[in-house]
């Protein structure tokens, strides 16, 4: 197939999906707006023999956002693409170009988070256009795509037309996975909290269990590292006053990230609410198990048992409790550190991944030309 794979929006996330799909023999044009990679984990992917790659410019006044929707739909045209799969995004670009773009062929869309999460990022939808260019985006779409069953309720509950359209995809890995872990970079004990942090994260929970586990002596160390609105004076006092915690507070570099990760032994998530997590998957992708809630489809990703441990939601004793396990018991974490490994070159790599997101393509091709 010929396929047009929009990225203003998870970047990373489009390009491991793009190389999936050329590696499956597909050609891909890759549009991206410059600066979509910065927070992420990967770079623009160079250009080759199946894969077109189009850099466009962001422009915030939505009048100057027009040269980039011309840019972009040129670029598209010429290309002919059998579909085109955009990833939901609430660029002036991007929304203005769809309208013309699904009047010429069939278009996917991949929805992360059918409905924002709580603290900021619902606040940012209510302030700000975005909201609308959503509602619009949805609205647009032949099918959508998401990484859950529970996403998939939620989504065609919101957008009714989407009943019947909407598909189940999970989410690949992320971090470069590799076939041999760093594993004997992992530091016994150190369990990491990391990325943006928000309200629905929940880190306090994650602090609390440190200070407890260390208090009853376990040898623990918890690292939190990021940078976000929940992190508070309050958390930060904590994290400098107990020394099993450290921080590392601000925007983190790849390589940054990624020796974060491979020093862990474990990573935390004590999440209230969510979707998916490219927490996990970053973590399961460089081979660390992953200790999580039960919330939204991250039990999809993380497999009690398998490659973490699963706790109910707002559970301190719970998550306390597993966390103390994994971290004394040395052949618990093997196993889950394998399983994890074993996850990351499975169903959850991305030939595996592009292989069902083509037959989300064949579909809405097929349904397009018949109506």
């Amino acid at each position: 197939m010929r396929i047009a794979l929009l990225a203003h929006w998870f970047a990373e996330y489009t390009r491991v999906l793009a190389e999936g799909l050329v590696d499956a023999g597909h050609e891909v044009l890759f549009v991206v707006e410059r600066g979509a990679f910065e927070g992420e984990l990967g770079e623009v992917p160079r250009p080759g023999p199946r894969l077109q790659v189009e850099v466009v410019e962001h422009r915030a006044h939505p009048v100057a956002a027009l040269r980039t929707s011309r840019q972009m739909l040129r670029s598209i045209q010429r290309f002919h693409p059998d579909v085109v799969h955009a990833q939901e995004a609430v660029r002036d670009s991007q929304v203005a170009v769809l309208p013309l773009l699904r009047r010429q062929y069939p278009l996917v869309v991949t929805v992360h988070d059918p409905v924002p999460h709580m603290g900021q990022d619902t606040a940012r939808q209510k302030r700000s256009r975005g909201g609308a260019y959503l509602w619009a985006t949805r609205r647009l779409a032949d099918a959508a795509i998401v990484h859950g069953h529970s996403l998939k309720d939620e989504l065609e509950r919101v957008v009714p037309r989407l009943s019947g359209r909407t598909w189940v995809v999970p989410h690949g890995v992320l971090g470069a996975s590799v076939q041999d872990p760093p594993v004997a970079d992992a530091e016994p004990g150190r369990a990491l909290f990391f990325g943006r942090i928000e309200e629905y994260k929940n880190l306090p929970a994650f602090v609390l269990a440190i200070e407890h586990l260390s208090a009853e002596g376990v040898s623990v160390h918890g690292r939190v590292a990021g940078r976000g609105s929940a992190l508070t004076d309050d958390l930060r006092r904590r994290i400098e006053r107990c020394d099993a915690l450290s921080l590392h507070e601000g925007y983190l570099t790849r390589t940054e990230l990624l020796r974060e990760v491979d020093r862990a032994s474990i990573v935390v998530q004590p999440y209230l609410e969510a979707t998916q997590s490219g927490v996990s998957l970053l973590a399961l992708g460089r081979g660390r198990p992953v200790l999580a809630t039960d919330v939204g489809e991250v039990p999809m990703v993380v497999r009690d048992g398998v490659n973490g441990l699963v706790v109910p939601p707002n559970d301190q004793e719970a998550l306390e409790d597993a966390l103390g396990r994994v971290v004394r018991d040395g052949d618990l974490w093997r196993g889950l550190q394998q399983g994890a490994v074993e996850s990351s070159c499975g169903d959850l790599s991305w030939p595996a991944i592009a292989r069902t997101t083509v037959g989300v393509y064949e579909a809405t091709v097929g349904r397009r030309a018949s109506a």
